[in-house]
C-alpha cells in the first residue's frame, strides 16, 4: 500500500485469512480513469500453495460501487480494531490509502458494513474467488 502514497492513486486491499479454508487477497487500485483489481488465492488450506495472481480491469461504474460501499460503511471512521476474537473463523483486514491518508480495519468474522465491503471485493474478483465462502 505504501507504493501508492506518492501518486494520485487510491488503493484498497482486503486480506481474508480463515482458520481452515485458506486465505485470499483482493487489491483494487484507481489511477486517473484506470481501475485495476488483482486477486490471489494464498492457499485453499494450510497445506496448499499460493495460486497465481489474477488481474482484471474494473469499470468506473464498479469503482463508484466500491466508493459507495466505503461511504455507507463509514470505512474511514471505523475503529481499526475491535475486541471480538475467536478460535475458529476468519480474520478480515481491509486497508485503504488515499494519498497520504491510510486507514485499516481488522475484524474477526465481521457482520454489517465490514462484511459488506469484503463481500463486494470478493464479488468483483469472481470467478477467481467464486468458490470461497466468506464467514
Amino acid at each position: 500500500m505504501c507504493r501508492f502514497r506518492a501518486t494520485n492513486s487510491e488503493a484498497y486491499r482486503f486480506l481474508w485469512t480463515s482458520s481452515f479454508n485458506g486465505a485470499a487477497v483482493v487489491h483494487i487500485v484507481r489511477q486517473d480513469n484506470f481501475v485495476e483489481l488483482r486477486s490471489r488465492v494464498l492457499g485453499r488450506s494450510r497445506l496448499s500453495r499460493e495460486e497465481p495472481a489474477v488481474s482484471t480491469t474494473l469499470s468506473l461504474e464498479d469503482w463508484k460501487i466500491v466508493q459507495n460501499a466505503l461511504t455507507v460503511s463509514n470505512f474511514w471512521s471505523l475503529d481499526s480494531a475491535d475486541e471480538r476474537i475467536g478460535l475458529d473463523g476468519a480474520c478480515w483486514l481491509i486497508e485503504g490509502r488515499r494519498g497520504d491518508t491510510y486507514h485499516w480495519v481488522d475484524r474477526w468474522c465481521p457482520r454489517g458494513a465490514v462484511y459488506d465491503i469484503g463481500r463486494l471485493f470478493f464479488t468483483l474478483a469472481e470467478p477467481a474467488l467464486a468458490d470461497f465462502r466468506l464467514y
